[in-house]
């Protein structure tokens, strides 16, 4: 999802967590459904609708109770939220996955006359 240009995290995005200088802590980890992920120390975190940046920030902050001045990166590892159905006469109808930023149009440019395309 983008607003104002920035990617936000979607559900089902995989986000690459590290903080340094503690691997116990640093893993790669999937948004559920719900916009959150799961952290040791810090359990639920909503992850879904915030930029990569204010995640950072927001972890940062909720683990400063247990690790002195936390240095935490949030990367994008895949986007999976990006997605459109497709359905009507096309071979093979379904969901399929955008990896990068696509308007409706780049869509139906793949489509022949008659295909119908349903956005989340």
């Amino acid at each position: 999802m983008e607003i104002d240009g920035e990617y936000r995290i979607g559900p089902e995005d995989v986000l690459d967590i590290g903080v340094w200088n503690n691997t116990t802590i640093s893993r790669t980890v999937p948004v559920r459904p719900d916009g959150k992920i799961s952290l040791p120390l810090l359990n639920d975190v909503q992850a879904s609708g915030l930029t990569p940046m204010q995640l950072r920030d927001v972890l940062a902050k909720k683990l400063a109770e247990y690790v002195p001045a936390p240095e935490v990166s949030v990367i994008v590892r895949e986007v999976r939220s990006l997605r459109v159905s497709v359905i009507g006469e096309i071979k093979p109808p379904g969901r399929y996955e955008l990896k990068s930023r696509a308007t409706v149009l780049d869509v139906l440019a793949f489509l022949r006359p008659g295909d119908i395309v349903v956005v989340p």
